[in-house]
C-alpha cells in the first residue's frame, strides 16, 4: 500500500523524512513519513507496522496457524468457521469476481503455484500442469454460509487466495478491520 501526504512544515522547522520497512505476508512493506515530530512520525509507522502484522497473522499463506491457512488446509473437507472479518472480506472478493464475471478470482492459486510465483522460481509449466490447475480455479468453488459464518470449497485445492487481493486491502478508518479498496 502507498499513501503519499503532501510535507507541511512550518516556515522555519525543518522537514523530517522517516522510513522503515518489515516483511509480512511474503513481501517486504515500506513506509516513508515526512513531518516534524519525529515522536508522533515513529508512532505513526509503528501503528501501521502492527497492522501489517495482525493482516499477516490473519491472511498468511506462510503460516500454517493464520485463519487463511486454516481455511485453505479444511475447507475441501467441511465447512471451516471463520471470524466475522474475514468473512466479509472473502464476501466481498466474491462479490468483485461475480460483477467481473471471474476477472477477478481470489483462486488463483493452483495456477500461481503452477507458474512458480509463490517461492520466486517461475517457470513456464507444461500444459498438462496448467489444465489440471485451471479446473480448481473458479470464485463459484468458494461457498459461504452467512448464518454459521463458515467457507467451504467444492474442489479440493481451490483456495490460496486472497493473495491477490492482499495488496488492494486496507484498514477501516475507524478502526473496524479490513475493508477491500475499490480503487
Amino acid at each position: 500500500m502507498f499513501l503519499l501526504f503532501p510535507p507541511l512544515a512550518a516556515p522555519g522547522q525543518e522537514l523530517l523524512r522517516l522510513e522503515k520497512s518489515a516483511d509480512a505476508m511474503g513481501s517486504t512493506y515500506s513506509i516513508a513519513l515526512y513531518g516534524t515530530d519525529r515522536i508522533k512520525m515513529e508512532a505513526a509507522i509503528d501503528a501501521a507496522f502492527d497492522e501489517v502484522r495482525r493482516l499477516d497473522e490473519l491472511l498468511s499463506n506462510y503460516k500454517p496457524e493464520s485463519e487463511w491457512s486454516q481455511v485453505n488446509r479444511d475447507a475441501a473437507t467441511r465447512p471451516v468457521g471463520v471470524s466475522l472479518e474475514l468473512f466479509g472480506l472473502l464476501g466481498a472478493c466474491l462479490e468483485y469476481s461475480r460483477q467481473s464475471e471471474g476477472a477477478f478470482d481470489i483462486t488463483v492459486g493452483p495456477l500461481m503455484k503452477v507458474w512458480g510465483f509463490y517461492k520466486g522460481s517461475g517457470h513456464l509449466p507444461h500444459r498438462p500442469e496448467v489444465l489440471a490447475a485451471l479446473g480448481k480455479v473458479g470464485y463459484r468453488h468458494i461457498q459461504m454460509d452467512p448464518g454459521a459464518h463458515t467457507v467451504r470449497f467444492r474442489s479440493a485445492g481451490c483456495g490460496d487466495g486472497p493473495r491477490g487481493n492482499r495488496q488492494g486491502l486496507r484498514s477501516r478508518p475507524d478502526g473496524g478491520g479490513l475493508e477491500a479498496e475499490t480503487a
